[in-house]
């Protein structure tokens, strides 16, 4: 396993596979990462006594992954954001990242939720395959309709908005 020493801290290494090592005591010891609500791994590295928090992905690319084209991005090619083992990673654009693998479906397929068209009373008025279906039909923005579903508005079109399986 190779290991490398972590760019402008001389007492941390990181591994091909993601692992962090601090060399701030008499032995190496190993440090704890955090999941981040995104669902990346970050760690945190002392210099001159303040802490700075680390994504671990990027911390092995730019240890052990070539960027001729200065890519500012990096892919988990296997789209499990704590897999940070160096083959799994590969830098790329902002377009490249969002149009891999099967983000955009996944995009696509939350927006289909079958949602529930309600009077003022709380009846239910239509039932409806999709945000997109139920704006089309009735003449309103699906955006507005979103911000009902997600509790940010409280009407669209004079109707109440939930999800069916909410």
């Amino acid at each position: 396993m190779r290991t490398a020493i972590i760019t402008g801290f001389s007492n941390y290494v990181i591994t091909e596979d993601g692992r962090v090592y601090s060399f701030n005591y008499s032995t190496p010891r190993r440090l704890h990462s955090h999941i981040t609500k995104y669902g990346y791994e970050r760690v945190g590295l002392c210099k001159n006594g303040k802490q700075s928090l680390y994504f671990v992905h990027r911390l092995v690319a730019e240890a052990f992954i070539p960027n001729p084209d200065n890519k500012p991005f990096i892919n988990h090619k296997d789209e499990d954001k704590t897999n940070n083992r160096v083959d799994n990673l590969e830098w790329c654009t902002s377009v490249e990242n969002n149009i891999y693998g099967t983000r955009l479906q996944r995009i696509a397929d939350s927006n289909k939720k079958v949602i529930l068209q309600l009077d003022e009373l709380g009846n239910i008025v239509n039932r409806w395959k999709s945000q997109t279906d139920a704006g089309r039909s009735l003449g309103l923005d699906k955006r507005n309709i979103n911000a009902c579903l997600k509790g940010r508005r409280l009407r669209c079109g004079g109707y109440q908005w939930r999800y069916e399986n909410d």
